[in-house]
């Protein structure tokens, strides 16, 4: 009876070794496996590289990617554009010339695991997202000072002309005589009518605007938390990021936003909040008193459909 465990633990070892010489002659060995895959790296690396922008990229996945060689398993092969380029974060898309390379972000954050949302990256929204990684840095400066002990490690050793041009953020003017966005093209013409030649936009209504108008027919969900962003901004008006003479124009800006969503309501308040705090610099109100006349005929025609016919 002593003997029957060693029994039993050499029949398993001469189990497992058979187990072990059966898959070898299935798969192969660990070191021919090791250099399946070791080939395959090589023959894509060799390959890609003769590759231009114009062409497909090739690679093998899968098991046979892995040196495995399993008698009917399928093949698995991924094909890209070799102009594309997929970035783990935004701050990667400035090492990257966007004129011949199209950039998508994995962003993973709200995924299962195993699992990645993929968004391609235009030219607008790019810039706009390296633009929000920019002004987030805690060294950049709007009208008042930073921290300056942050500031000084970030910056120590800069000139200062390449500090006031990578790390100081002042407001967006835009000049009434060039129609740069068409949604505020009533408020430049207004604008323009008396006299005034600049409309002046603090820089993060302008990015949660720009943000809120490209993502409009791209992801709905990203233009709405863009748009919610823009409302926290302006209902809580905090300087620096919005200069009290500045409030006019910000909230005009949220109430556009507001009404191409449909949401009427909100946008007669946000234009109402303007016409309070309005400022003799911007000279918007006649556009303004357009925007809520229409808010009105609107509220009253869909009224006068909702009533019951006799």
């Amino acid at each position: 009876m002593e003997s029957f465990p060693t029994e039993i633990h050499q029949g398993l070892q001469h189990m497992s070794e058979s187990v072990f010489v059966g898959l070898c002659e299935i798969v192969g060995t660990s070191q021919q496996v090791a250099l399946r895959r070791d080939t395959v790296d090589i023959k894509e690396m060799v390959e890609n590289r003769l590759i231009t922008n114009d062409n497909l990229i090739r690679m093998m996945s899968g098991s046979r990617r892995e040196g495995f060689r399993l008698k009917g398993s399928d093949i698995d092969t991924m094909y890209w554009f070799n102009d594309h380029r997929v970035i783990m974060d935004m701050s990667q898309s400035e090492y990257y010339n966007t004129a011949n390379t199209i950039l998508i972000f994995a962003d993973s954050s709200e995924s299962p695991p195993g699992f990645t949302l993929l968004q391609k990256l235009t030219p607008s929204t790019r810039l706009i997202e390296m633009t929000k990684v920019k002004l987030a840095r805690s060294h950049t400066m709007f009208y008042l000072p930073v921290d300056s002990e942050s500031y000084s490690e970030a910056v120590g050793g800069q000139s200062w002309f390449k500090r006031m041009r990578q790390d100081f953020a002042l407001d967006i003017m835009l000049c009434n005589k060039i129609f740069f966005i068409s949604e505020l093209l009533p408020e430049q013409k207004s604008a323009l009518r008396s006299r005034n030649h600049i409309l002046q936009i603090p820089v993060f209504v302008m990015l949660h605007f720009l943000e809120f108008l490209c993502y409009r027919h791209i992801d709905t969900t990203l233009s709405l938390a863009a748009l919610d962003e823009l409302q926290v901004l302006v209902h809580h008006g905090r300087r620096p990021l919005v200069h009290k003479m500045q409030r006019e124009i910000s909230w005009e800006i949220l109430g556009i936003c507001q009404q191409m969503t449909g949401n009427l309501e909100a946008a007669l308040y946000s234009y109402q909040q303007s016409q309070i705090t309005q400022h003799p610099f911007f000279n918007i109100q006649t556009a303004r008193q357009r925007r809520i006349q229409d808010i009105v005929q609107s509220t009253q025609h869909q009224y006068t459909e909702d009533l019951p016919l006799d």
